[in-house]
């Protein structure tokens, strides 16, 4: 009945059936029907790509945002485990001959640490300090 209005066809198909669903179903496509959900599918894929390309970009940015945070957080962190600061600058090592240790200090005066002289360090005991002085 292709021929027929679609309204007869309904009430013929009513009238004739022994059970009547609703459900999600296959039918076969015609070649003109795949050849535009190919182009469809092309389509949309550039689009996604082109999308996704931006997506990227903007996490990358973010990224390059969020890095100085990151590696202040890593300094951080470490400097709260190891309870130590990094510093740069002069610093001063002064043997005690007696105690047999080598102390340092910043250029503040600050104790930085201290550690027992090496072998090499405790030959030098015998010497006589004698200050440097520039000339004017």
């Amino acid at each position: 009945m292709p021929d027929a209005p679609y309204a007869e066809r309904m009430q013929v198909l009513q009238d004739t059936a022994e059970k009547i669903e609703q459900k999600e179903y296959y039918t076969p496509l015609t070649q003109s029907d795949l050849d535009l959900k190919r182009e469809q599918f092309t389509d949309n894929s550039i689009w996604l790509g082109n999308e996704k390309a931006k997506i990227k970009e903007l996490v990358d940015t973010h990224k390059q945002h969020i890095k100085p945070k990151a590696e202040e957080n890593t300094k951080l962190l470490y400097e709260i485990t190891t309870k130590q600061e990094k510093r740069e600058g002069v610093i001063y090592h002064i043997a005690d001959y007696d105690n047999s240790i080598m102390v340092t200090y910043d250029e503040n005066g600050d104790f930085v640490e201290s550690r027992r002289l090496r072998p090499e360090e405790k030959k030098g005991q015998s010497r006589m300090f004698v200050p440097t002085v520039k000339a004017s």
